[in-house]
């Protein structure tokens, strides 16, 4: 009916005073902040910026990143190829690639030459420096560096890295159906050491985080 064909002429007109007023707001900003997909965006469609800059890129999947990436001749990458990757979920074998990131290969492609495109902050400001030392030396070369700020932190005196070595322990170790292992008794050496915290220390549960690379031994 005429009312119905009213509302819907009213509510396109809406929409696309609504895109036309967007547009002119991004066309006055001198910073558009996005996710690598809502680059792609209507509202970007024909925008084009003077550099790119890509923010935790070595958890972004290549492909996505190319979106923000063609809209400059100027490309800035951010991130850390020693850390997590992206989540790729799917039975196909070949799907692992996904994983590995356009900042990994290009670390990758100039490897005798890294110094010709990244600059590393070596200079860590977050943990004590008895963890930052071990994770240093394992991940990074021992090139990182404490901070002033929480290098000397600790609860109550607490040590703050302790290694249990459990060779020998006739700890049995499964694997899961979706091939992740586990490890009961390391559980509960874990699980001890949490208790000890909470019971000794002014520490509750909740504020205890455990890490595991298993997601079977999470289970």
């Amino acid at each position: 009916n005429k009312s119905w064909q009213d509302m819907k002429h009213l509510r396109k007109e809406l929409k696309q005073r609504q895109n036309k007023i967007s547009q002119q707001i991004i066309g006055n900003c001198d910073v558009i902040l996005a996710t690598n997909v809502g680059a792609s965006s209507r509202l970007l469609k024909d925008v084009k910026f003077d550099v790119t800059i890509i923010d935790e890129v070595a958890q972004s999947i290549e492909a996505e990143c190319y979106i923000p990436i063609l809209k400059s001749p100027k490309l800035i990458l951010a991130g850390d190829h020693k850390q997590l990757p992206p989540y790729v979920s799917s039975n196909n074998p070949k799907a692992s690639q996904l994983s590995v990131t356009l900042f990994e290969r290009l670390m990758s492609l100039y490897e005798c030459d890294v110094l010709k495109i990244s600059r590393m902050l070596d200079t860590q400001y977050r943990m004590n420096e008895k963890i930052n030392k071990c994770m240093s030396k394992l991940m990074y070369g021992s090139k990182v560096k404490s901070g002033s700020e929480n290098r000397d932190r600790t609860i109550d005196g607490l040590e703050p890295l302790i290694y249990v070595d459990t060779n020998g322990c006739d700890l049995e170790e499964t694997t899961e159906s979706d091939g992740s292992r586990s490890n009961e008794g390391e559980a509960q050496i874990v699980l001890g050491r949490v208790l000890k915290l909470v019971g000794e220390f002014d520490i509750v549960c909740k504020d205890v985080g455990v890490i595991t690379p298993e997601n079977g031994q999470g289970r």
